[in-house]
């Protein structure tokens, strides 16, 4: 049987689950030769509604299932959640938004959550005129700034109490306004208050 949407929710909130194996066409084990399942992705486009765009859905048992299905979930699951990026940060290119995101588990993983981090984003400009706006810029916003105008760099570093997803943001924030100010963003660094 494939996953009921709303069972799927009760299952979710009774459990307290950080994300759900969901049935939509694939089984554990081995399929019998020449046998490819079928996965139904509009049944997984109901699932991702009702429990919402940021739980974490995973496919059990995808042995036998065709790569062109699996990166086509991926694909639908990226383009929901790139869309509402793209909206937020227009001026960040498609691959640069695929990048940060797909680090978003390692990211997860290494820095732990409701620690204090400072964040630290280099960018480097060809005309002063426009990094001395994103130096006034990010300081509005809550940045330091260690501006080198002789090398045409703008080190930025805000502390952040790390949550969920906090760090990613950072960088879409930074990023899309060097972008919007023609900079090249160069990259960032975490690092936590011991490090200073």
């Amino acid at each position: 049987a494939l996953t009921n949407p709303a069972e799927a929710v009760r299952f979710i909130q009774e459990t307290g689950v950080d994300c759900l194996a969901v049935a939509i066409g694939t089984a554990h084990g081995a399929y019998p030769k020449g046998f490819t399942p079928y996965l139904d992705f509009e049944k997984l486009a109901e699932i991702k509604k009702a429990v919402g765009p940021d739980f974490p859905l995973v496919l059990h048992g995808s042995s036998g299932t065709k790569e062109e299905d699996l990166k086509k979930k991926q694909e639908e699951e990226f383009k929901e959640v790139y869309d509402k990026i793209h909206a937020a940060y227009p001026y960040l290119s498609n691959g640069f938004i695929r990048s940060v995101y797909d680090l978003k588990e390692t990211i997860a993983r290494e820095y732990p959550l409701n620690e204090k981090i400072i964040i630290l984003h280099r960018t480097s400009f060809n005309n002063v005129e426009n990094l001395r706006q994103y130096v006034e810029i990010t300081l509005k916003h809550g940045y330091m700034i260690n501006a080198d105008e002789k090398k045409m760099i703008v080190d930025a570093f805000r502390q952040h109490i790390n949550t969920d997803g906090k760090i990613i943001t950072s960088i879409f924030e930074v990023a899309n306004q060097s972008a919007l100010l023609s900079g090249e963003y160069e990259g960032y660094r975490v690092l936590f208050e011991d490090d200073l």
